[in-house]
């Protein structure tokens, strides 16, 4: 496996997220190394409008691949600097429980923190523009600055 794959999947299993099924878990992850990157632990993949990376989809479904044929490789492990970095990202991986009985996805969920972040750092929109219309935008601000996105 190579080097950006390694990387990738020691990254996806320090979060807590899948890493062998790429077309389940395809805007999940897009989503987790989203923050992740805005979090200082960046890949280098660059994210579209529909905050998903071509580069990054296709390094998760070749990884996908290569885990399908070989062996898990617990050999290696995150450098406790991208430790401390995703640490930051993990609560923001979760539902919150102040809203966890609304039948929320954490897909769904992250989709929202995502868009609200992207449409702050690279629309340049401000927070009163965002927050019309979306009364879960005061929670998901407040989480995205607990995680010291914002």
């Amino acid at each position: 496996m190579n080097a950006s794959l390694l990387l990738l999947k020691l990254y996806l299993e320090y979060l807590g997220l899948p890493t062998r099924s790429a077309n389940h878990n395809l805007k999940l992850n897009n989503y987790a190394i989203y923050l992740a990157q805005n979090a200082k632990a960046d890949m280098g993949y660059g994210f579209k409008y529909d905050y998903m990376s071509d580069h990054l989809s296709n390094h998760l479904y070749n990884l996908a691949e290569q885990l399908r044929y070989s062996k898990d490789d617990n050999e290696h492990e995150l450098h406790s600097d991208w430790q401390k970095k995703l640490d930051r990202v993990k609560p923001l991986l979760q539902v919150p429980n102040e809203i966890s009985g609304l039948s929320i996805s954490q897909e769904q969920w992250l989709k929202w923190v995502v868009e609200y972040h992207y449409s702050l750092k690279v629309l340049k929109k401000t927070h009163k523009e965002l927050s019309i219309n979306n009364p879960l935008i005061k929670i998901i601000r407040k989480e995205l600055k607990k995680a010291g996105l914002l």
